[in-house]
């Protein structure tokens, strides 16, 4: 029911679309089409950064030190992750989309050393429309695989995937998305290409089917084969975050990317999915993500009948916050209604 609701979303317009809906003026497929797009700017990413960590106190390191890398942590670490997605069918209409709330929890492996295990414990959908959010469903927390982990110091990689959580697009976008590639050292501005692999909910069922809660059969799946979005990461700075009530303190890297898609379905039924994103990302030296948060414009255009064309523009709004920590370091929880 979730996955047909999303799928209506993503095609109401293919039989006609709303009269209201402006008519664009470059043809479907030419270069100058994502220029339409607008580039999310960093300067909004680091105010809500600021508005999130107002309990932690955030001041410049003048002499950065040490290299960004993740670790295993040998601890647990409680994260929550909210993912916004909105479209709007006309421009006189408010947007209409989904919300996911997602809390989860990364463990130390018991049965591996060198690996962790991310487990969801709450997933709640709800329905954005009209200005309101309705409740859409509630699913348990081993409704999805575990997710295997190990990391290089540079990335996470994915052993006995890939589930929906951290590498599928279903439902909701993956979690794989929060957790970029990190630069090969501490300088400050130093560049790195990340690309960030998705499948399709349809290539998750094989493993979903044998370590999570999808019971049903499944047809033949042919193997895994990923869309890959090619991303520049940039470190931007140190800084030392403080909590006040524990006097414990932290360096963290500040880290930003961005990447723009833009894919072409050609004729008899021509589409363009045309999009900009921007990530800012906040990584502590201790080597856990405290935050993430990534902001999408989005513009597809498509045409039904030959001469026809229609265009449809959304934003992605997602979020990721390390709400509990042995060291005390954390982000207040989100309000989920």
């Amino acid at each position: 029911m979730l996955l047909g609701f999303v799928a209506l979303m993503a095609t109401a317009c293919r039989g006609g679309c709303d009269p209201d809906l402006p008519v664009p003026s470059d043809p479907i497929g030419t270069e100058s089409a994502l220029a339409k797009v607008p580039a999310p700017e960093i300067k909004q990413l680091r105010s809500e950064w600021a508005a999130v960590s107002k309990n932690l106190s955030v001041r410049p390191v003048d002499k950065p030190s040490g290299d960004p890398a993740y670790t295993l942590s040998q601890t647990e670490l409680r994260y929550q992750a909210r993912f916004v997605q909105t479209n709007r069918f006309a421009a006189n209409r408010p947007p209409v989309g989904t919300q996911a709330d997602l809390a989860f929890v990364v463990r130390p492996d018991e049965k591996r050393n060198a690996r962790q295990v991310l487990t969801l414990s709450k997933l709640v959908l709800s329905r954005l429309a009209e200005g309101q959010q309705s409740l859409m469903n509630r699913q348990p927390d081993r409704s999805f695989a575990p997710v295997l982990l190990r990391t290089s110091g540079e990335q996470w990689m994915e052993e006995d995937g890939p589930t929906s959580l951290w590498s599928g697009f279903g439902t909701f976008p993956n979690l794989r998305r929060f957790f970029p590639t990190l630069p090969e050292d501490g300088e400050i501005g130093g560049i790195r290409a990340w690309k960030i692999l998705t499948y399709a909910g349809r290539s998750t069922m094989p493993v979903e089917r044998r370590r999570g809660g999808l019971k049903r059969a499944i047809p033949p799946t042919p193997p895994p084969a990923p869309r890959i979005d090619h991303a520049t990461v940039t470190l931007l700075e140190q800084m030392r975050l403080t909590s006040p009530s524990l006097k414990k303190s932290r360096r963290a890297w500040m880290l930003q990317a961005r990447w723009a898609i833009d894919r072409k379905t050609e004729p008899p039924r021509p589409r363009d999915e045309l999009a900009r994103y921007l990530g800012f990302f906040v990584l502590l030296d201790s080597g856990e993500l405290l935050y993430a948060r990534l902001v999408g414009n989005k513009l597809n255009r498509w045409s039904v009948r030959p001469g026809e064309q229609n265009e449809q523009r959304g934003e992605d709004q997602h979020e990721l916050r390390l709400v509990g920590a042995d060291h005390g370091v954390v982000l207040p929880p989100f309000d989920v209604k």
